[in-house]
C-alpha cells in the first residue's frame, strides 16, 4: 500500500485548479450569448426573448401591424404597470398569485377608473366613454415614465 504524502496532494490539487480553471476561461473566452438585453427599466432588465414573445401575442392580437419600436414601448409600459402593482403589494392582496394581466387591471381600476365620474342615463348606471379611460391611462403612463429610469438599446 503506497501512503500519499501532503505534498503529492497539494500537488495534485493545484494541478486540479489549473485545469479545471483553463477549462472555465476557455468556456467564458468564446462567448456564447444566451440573452440579450433590449431595454432596462430601473433595474429590471428587458430581454430579448420577452420582446420577442411579446411581438409575438401583440402581432396575432393588433390588426394594424406596429414597429418593433412601438412594441418595445407597449412592453415598457406594461412593464411599468406591473413594477406600480407590485410597488403597492397589490399581488398580496387576497393571499393568491395573480397572473399579470389581471394584476395589472386591478392596478388600473384603483388608479384611474376610480377617478373616471359615472354618468347616470334614466335611472341606469352608465359606463362613461372608453376615450376618458384612454386619456387618463395615457397620462397615468407618462407619469410613470418620468418617475423611472428607462434605458433602451436600439440594437435587436
Amino acid at each position: 500500500m503506497r501512503y500519499i504524502s501532503t505534498l503529492d496532494m497539494r500537488f495534485s490539487r493545484q494541478g486540479f485548479l489549473i485545469v479545471f480553471c483553463i477549462f472555465i476561461l476557455a468556456e467564458v473566452a468564446s462567448g456564447t450569448v444566451l440573452e440579450r438585453v433590449v431595454a432596462i427599466i430601473e433595474d429590471s432588465p428587458v430581454f430579448l426573448s420577452e420582446f420577442l414573445e411579446f411581438k409575438k401575442h401583440s402581432l396575432s392580437l393588433d390588426k394594424p401591424v406596429l414597429s418593433d419600436e412601438e412594441i418595445l414601448n407597449k412592453l415598457i409600459n406594461r412593464k411599468l404597470l406591473l413594477m406600480e402593482a407590485h410597488r403597492l403589494r397589490l399581488d398580496t392582496v387576497g393571499g393568491e398569485k395573480k397572473n399579470p394581466d389581471t394584476l395589472i387591471n386591478h392596478y388600473l381600476d384603483i388608479t384611474v377608473r376610480t377617478f373616471i365620474p359615472h354618468s347616470l342615463a334614466k335611472n341606469k348606471l352608465v359606463q362613461p366613454k372608453d376615450d376618458e379611460f384612454n386619456r387618463r391611462l395615457k397620462k397615468k403612463i407618462e407619469n410613470l415614465r418620468k418617475q423611472y429610469d428607462i434605458r433602451i438599446y436600439p440594437e435587436m
